[in-house]
C-alpha cells in the first residue's frame, strides 16, 4: 500500500443478542457491496472466546475465582480471535477492499472490566487479558487499555475500527434471549442461570462504555459524509425505514443502490444445515423474504409486557425479566437519544 492511499475503512457493528443484528447484515447486502471482502457469518469471529467460558462454566462468574488456567485460557481465546480478525483484514487490502463485520459487545470484554460492573469487586489477579499484534512492525502498537474501554483490544486497535453500535428495546431483547435460551438449553437450565450471566449479556452498560470510548477521542472517526462523526448508533425499530437505512449506508462508505429490504426464503435444506443453535437464533430470518412486521416496540409498556411474561414463563423469570429491565433500561433510553435520524 503506497503512502498515498488511503487507510483502510474496516467497520465493525457492535451488537447484543437478540438486537436484529443478522436482519441489519442482511439489508446491508455485504456480499454485493464491491468494496467489501466478506467474511462467513458476517463476523462473530470472537466465537471461540464465548466457547471457551461456557466450556469451562466462567461466564457469570466473578474472575476473581477463575484459576491461572481459566484467565490463561480465554488470553489464548482472544488472541487467536484477533489473530483470525488480522488475517481478514489483510487479506480484504490485498485485494483493495475493507471488511465490514458484526460482534457481540459480551463476546470482547476483558473479564476485569465485567469483575468490576457485575459484581463491583476490584480484581485480585493482573491485568492480562488485552491481545498483543499480530505484527509488531504494523501501524497497530500495543498500548494497554483506557478507562472507558472494557473489550480485550488495546485501544490502538480499537481506535481504528470504525464502529456502529446497534441496540434494540430491552422490552423486546430480554424476553427473546430468555425464549432462545429455554428453546437450547432448556427451562430448568435457564432458571439456574446466574442473575449475572443475564446482565452479562443484555446489559446497554457496554454499548454506552463504548460510546464513551470513541467519542473521548482526540480526534473524531470521520465517516464517508461531511459533518457525520462515529460512533454511529443504529436501533433496531428503524432497520425498516428505507430512507434512512439508505443513509446510512452512504455514511458507512456502502453502496446504497445495494441494500435490500427483501430475498428469497431460505430453502428447508439450508436451514437443517445450519444447525439447531444457528437455526433457532436465525429462525425469524430464515423463513421470511422480507422484514416481518410487528416486529418493534411501538406500544409496548412494561405494564404490559410483565403481565404477558408472567403467563409466559412465570412469576420467578417475569420477575428476573422485571429486573434486568430496570437495570438497563436508562443506558438504552440514552443511548437512543443518540441515534442515527
Amino acid at each position: 500500500m503506497s503512502s498515498s492511499t488511503p487507510p483502510p475503512r474496516h467497520n465493525i457493528i457492535f451488537t447484543l443478542p437478540r438486537t436484529s443484528s443478522n436482519l441489519l447484515t442482511q439489508i446491508l447486502n455485504l456480499p454485493a457491496q464491491p468494496g467489501i471482502h466478506c467474511i462467513p457469518s458476517d463476523g462473530y469471529i470472537f466465537l471461540p472466546p464465548l466457547i471457551h467460558r461456557f466450556r469451562n462454566n466462567l461466564a457469570g462468574r466473578n474472575a476473581n475465582d477463575w484459576t491461572h488456567e481459566e484467565r490463561s485460557g480465554i488470553t489464548k481465546a482472544f488472541q487467536k480471535a484477533y489473530n483470525d480478525l488480522d488475517k481478514w483484514g489483510k487479506e480484504a487490502e490485498e485485494e483493495g477492499k475493507e471488511i465490514f463485520i458484526k460482534e457481540h459487545i459480551n463476546w470482547l470484554l476483558s473479564p476485569t472490566a465485567e469483575t468490576l460492573f457485575l459484581f463491583s469487586s476490584s480484581p485480585t489477579f493482573n491485568d492480562e487479558f488485552t491481545i498483543e499484534p499480530t505484527n509488531p512492525t504494523q501501524s497497530f502498537r500495543f498500548e494497554g487499555r483506557s478507562a472507558n474501554n472494557e473489550t480485550c483490544f488495546p485501544d490502538s486497535i480499537l481506535s481504528s475500527l470504525l464502529p456502529t453500535i446497534l441496540i434494540r428495546n430491552p422490552l423486546l431483547t430480554l424476553p427473546s434471549l430468555l425464549r432462545t435460551s429455554i428453546d437450547i438449553e432448556g427451562l430448568e437450565t435457564a432458571v439456574a442461570t446466574p442473575i449475572e450471566q443475564w446482565k452479562w449479556e443484555s446489559s446497554y452498560h457496554w454499548s454506552r462504555t463504548l460510546y464513551a470510548f470513541y467519542t473521548s477521542l482526540f480526534s473524531p472517526l470521520p465517516s464517508s459524509v461531511p459533518e457525520t462523526d462515529y460512533p454511529i448508533i443504529l436501533d433496531a425499530d428503524d432497520l425498516p425505514d428505507q430512507e434512512l437505512m439508505r443513509r446510512y449506508a452512504t455514511t458507512v462508505g456502502l453502496d446504497p443502490s445495494l441494500i435490500r429490504f427483501s430475498w428469497p426464503a431460505a430453502p428447508k435444506e439450508e436451514i437443517e444445515a445450519a444447525g439447531k443453535n444457528i437455526a433457532r437464533m436465525k429462525d425469524t430470518l430464515l423463513a421470511s423474504s422480507g422484514i416481518v412486521k410487528g416486529k418493534t416496540s411501538q406500544g409496548l409498556t412494561i405494564t404490559s409486557e410483565k403481565k404477558k411474561w408472567e403467563k409466559e414463563f412465570g412469576d420467578v423469570l417475569a420477575g428476573r425479566l422485571v429486573e434486568l429491565w430496570e437495570g438497563t433500561r436508562g443506558d438504552y433510553e440514552w443511548l437512543f437519544e443518540r441515534r442515527f435520524r
